[in-house]
């Protein structure tokens, strides 16, 4: 078998490896990229744009249900869940076509075929032989299961099911009340299906800020979603009408479709010959803060290294990889944002009150609720706020949380402001445009003084 070689063998394409492959193009390397589902990953394809497509459809559905508030007279009439997924397949194939397109204008080699690190240090795939500088495993992650309520794609759904749904159910239970269990339960909640979410927990969304779950829960309940916490599903039986669960508390639900939304785990197991010792017993790569195994020239980026498993953060450690393995230095950036697409919207990044008072940090808080604002209250959208958590001392800037209306907007500047170790001062003086959202913000900031304004 004929060995070709490359500056750079990437496996996977989603955010991550396509990323990497388009940087280390433009930095005049040689790459070969390996995906074989399709470009673009999980993100693209069964995660954050088929899901934020179907955000927008269920907005849309509630902007025609309050048109009244406007003076506007209308009413929905129908609802065809088809024509939703036409369209939300539409936007993913457009979007594909994208990133196909730059690979190629870029002259990244695509193989349509799973890579594999083999123990020789060359990546196999499609009867293909390849050897590489640098090795880059970027092969993302999966839908995590339970015992006892595996996933058929008609009855027990993962994520991936439910993007695929043909029509609203009338009813879903939802096990787990992570960040993509609470999503789907804001989506088809809003277009009609009673949803019942189970968490083993004592919360939903335990990674998040006191003040985020509050809210979302408060919006959810509103949408007559219940939410019970601190239970699990003992056993499960299906029929021909869906499943009953029966929880460990002695309490039963129905419902025609369950959706075990668990978290991910990643899919490493495939992409590198287990001699090599780079996946640990639950499968992930450990990397350092360069993207860089414990083997000379391969590294790791995105989901199969753990921590949070988010698109942003796999495309940022797509460039600092290449960055590192082309001579140029450079960390990956501790500063996460995270973001939960519900009605209303929430983000997050650095660090909660819990976590700031388990650390033993003398800490300060300064909030703004969206009622207060202008905008908000032209918009209509006057759940949710915005807070800051800063050491009490300097105002350094430790955390940014909000919920609300273009929340998953703000975090940018809370991002920044974590990552660049801002005070509260530096955003307080600067202008915030009026009215706008963000505004919110520069309040918040103002409020860790008691210097607040319109509050």
């Amino acid at each position: 078998m004929e060995t070709r070689k490359r500056d750079f063998a990437i496996i996977g394409g989603g955010p991550g490896g396509y990323t990497a492959a388009i940087r280390a193009a433009k930095r005049g390397a040689s790459v070969v990229l390996f995906e074989k589902e399709g470009l673009g990953g999980t993100c693209l394809l069964r995660g954050c744009i088929p899901t934020k497509s179907y955000v927008e459809t269920a907005r849309a559905f509630s902007c025609v249900e309050h048109a009244a508030e406007h003076g506007i007279d209308a009413a929905v009439r129908a609802f065809d869940f088809g024509k939703a997924r036409d369209r939300k397949n539409a936007i993913v194939e457009r979007l594909g076509k994208g990133v196909e397109f730059l690979l190629k204008k870029n002259k990244v080699e695509v193989v349509a075929a799973a890579g594999r690190l083999g123990g020789s240090g060359r990546v196999e795939a499609g009867g293909a032989e390849f050897e590489a500088r640098t090795v880059i495993i970027a092969a993302g992650s999966e839908p995590a299961a339970l015992p006892g309520l595996e996933a058929d794609g008609k009855t027990v759904l993962n994520s991936d099911h439910a993007l695929d749904l043909d029509r609203v159910p009338k009813s879903m239970l939802i096990v787990g009340g992570g960040v993509i269990g609470c999503e789907f339960s804001s989506i088809f909640s809003a277009l009609g299906c009673e949803v019942t979410i189970v968490e083993i927990l004592p919360r939903i969304l335990a990674g998040a800020d006191g003040m985020v779950v509050k809210e979302i829960e408060r919006a959810l309940r509103k949408r007559k979603v219940k939410i019970l916490v601190s239970e699990r599903i003992a056993s499960l039986a299906k029929s021909g009408e869906g499943a009953t669960a029966a929880l460990a508390s002695g309490k039963t639900i129905t419902a025609e479709k369950v959706l075990v939304s668990v978290g991910r785990k990643p899919a490493s197991a495939a992409s590198a010959d287990p001699s090599l010792g780079l996946a640990g017993p639950k499968g992930f790569i450990a990397v350092d803060e360069f993207c860089r195994t414990g083997r000379p020239g391969v590294m790791a980026i995105g989901d199969v290294t753990g921590g949070a498993m988010l698109a942003h953060r796999a495309s940022h450690m797509g460039m600092v990889a290449v960055d590192n393995a082309m001579g140029h230095e450079r960390k990956v950036c501790a500063a996460v944002p995270s973001c939960i697409f519900t009605t209303p919207e929430a983000s997050w990044v650095g660090l909660t009150e819990d976590e700031a008072a388990a650390k033993g940090l003398d800490f300060a808080t300064g909030s703004f609720p969206f009622r207060a604002l202008g905008r908000a209250q032209a918009a209509s959208e006057i759940d949710g706020m915005v807070k800051f958590v800063c050491l009490k001392d300097t105002k350094r800037i430790v955390g940014f949380h909000a919920v609300g209306a273009h929340a998953t907007d703000l975090v940018a500047e809370g991002t920044l402001a974590v990552r660049l170790g801002l005070t509260a001062g530096q955003i307080e003086e600067t202008i915030h445009a009026h009215p706008t959202f963000p505004e919110a913000v520069a309040e918040a900031a103002a409020d860790v003084f008691g210097m607040a304004v319109h509050i």
